[in-house]
């Protein structure tokens, strides 16, 4: 993100970290763009990536972060739909429960999907998190 001017697409945790390095976050003319992929419905990521390819123009660099699984310390997957969407069963601070939409793409689905989007895909990965850095088409 070093010098972009970056479309933060994540959440306000990896703002302050993404202004350390951009030239500018969120203020147009966009040359990157930042986004978390887990809480993406599958049936809408190709929509999803032809918007920031609108958005941010060709050439731009795309950076896409998600949680991987972890056994013994993710939250359980409770239940997953017809298109392949994982959730989770969360508890705010009421003590309510909800259901939150938590995909964990392998990296052949991620390649595979970007591919009509973008070039140069580069997939790393860590024990808690993946990441994918690749130019829009």
């Amino acid at each position: 993100m070093f010098g972009h001017n970056v479309l933060n697409l994540g959440n306000d945790y990896w703002t302050p970290i993404i202004a350390a390095a951009a030239e500018s976050v969120d203020a147009g003319d966009y040359t990157a763009v930042f986004s978390n992929w887990s809480h993406i419905k599958r049936e809408d990521h190709d929509r999803y990536l032809a918007n920031l390819r609108q958005r941010a123009g060709k050439d731009a660099v795309l950076i896409l972060l998600g949680e991987a699984y972890v056994e013994g310390s993710s939250t359980v997957t409770a239940r997953t739909d017809a298109a392949g969407n994982t959730y989770q069963i969360r508890t705010d601070a009421t003590g309510q429960r909800f259901e939150l939409l938590k995909n964990y793409p392998s990296d052949s689905y991620l390649k595979k999907k970007l591919a009509a989007f973008g070039r140069e895909i580069r997939l790393e990965k860590s024990k808690y998190y993946w990441l994918v850095n690749c130019r829009l088409k």
